[in-house]
């Protein structure tokens, strides 16, 4: 290692990481916050090579203060790792730090009723947002996430099936669409643009939820956020007894570990269990 190599402040480190890891990728944004509470924490003018296991220890104690999730946790400690290995890669450190992960629960998964899936159609509608009313229903009806859906063209749209082809695990995947999210979303105009939702981005979106989620009393439902509409999809398919590894497929889930959080939800596949054992009696 060289005399000034060792001299890498963490604020050096997070921009070169950031452009060589992260530019132009989905997860810019959201690296870019991860990285920010690092450097903020260990000091921006602060050499990086300095850094020992007991400040990770002490960064870990600090996100938990502030009522950090260990979901949360994790994600910001796996943004500090990739850090670290791109400043070993380049002999700015000497050895890579051992970073432990924090145990997560699976929690409780949030899905709508039907009832409050009419209550947030109805509050689109009824701020004259019916294309954002239009985007629920099918993010519903497709299990698909907000970006995956916002990034559909109509070229994506062909004999009642969507493609999706930006996705989260760069596998494009085809679904159904139901007869409803046909008719809402019909062929596509040139006043439409050249999507269904080409009138939506994400930022505003999340913008409408939040103002929705307050206008409906929700407000302290930590859990209802967009996602939970993909939440939604996957546990009626379950409800309804499709077989689990349909629903990976359905949803795009790149393993089956994922889709699992869903199983305890399939009572008719239990009763088919029962129905075994009461015939081998």
């Amino acid at each position: 290692m060289n005399t000034q190599s060792k001299q890498v402040t963490w604020a050096e480190l997070q921009s070169q990481a950031l452009n060589r890891i992260w530019k132009g990728t989905k997860s810019e944004a959201t690296a870019s916050v991860n990285t920010q509470s690092a450097v903020e924490f260990f000091g921006a003018t602060n050499i990086v090579a300095d850094l020992g296991v007991q400040q990770i220890d002490d960064y870990v104690d600090s996100l938990q203060t502030k009522g950090n999730s260990n979901a949360t946790i994790n994600r910001k400690l796996s943004a500090l790792s990739k850090m670290l290995k791109f400043a070993l890669d380049r002999e700015w450190i000497t050895k890579l730090p051992k970073i432990q992960k924090r145990k997560e629960s699976n929690g409780r998964v949030r899905w709508l009723t039907k009832e409050e899936e009419q209550k947030l159609v109805d509050h689109f509608l009824s701020v004259s947002r019916p294309d954002v009313s239009s985007l629920i229903l099918f993010l519903l009806d497709t299990g698909a996430r907000a970006g995956e859906a916002l990034g559909v063209k109509w070229k994506d749209i062909s004999g009642g099936l969507v493609t999706f082809w930006d996705t989260k695990n760069n596998s494009p995947r085809s679904v159904p669409l139901t007869s409803r999210v046909q008719t809402l979303i019909g062929n596509g105009t040139a006043v439409n643009g050249d999507g269904p939702f080409s009138s939506v981005n994400y930022p505003e979106f999340n913008y409408l939820w939040q103002k929705a989620k307050k206008a409906l009393g929700f407000d302290s439902d930590d859990q209802f956020v967009p996602h939970c509409l993909r939440h939604t999809c996957a546990s009626r398919l379950a409800q309804a007894g499709v077989p689990l590894l349909t629903i990976k497929e359905f949803l795009g889930h790149k393993t089956i570990q994922v889709t699992l959080r869903y199983a305890h939800l399939a009572p008719k596949q239990l009763d088919k269990a029962r129905e075994v054992l009461e015939q081998a009696v």
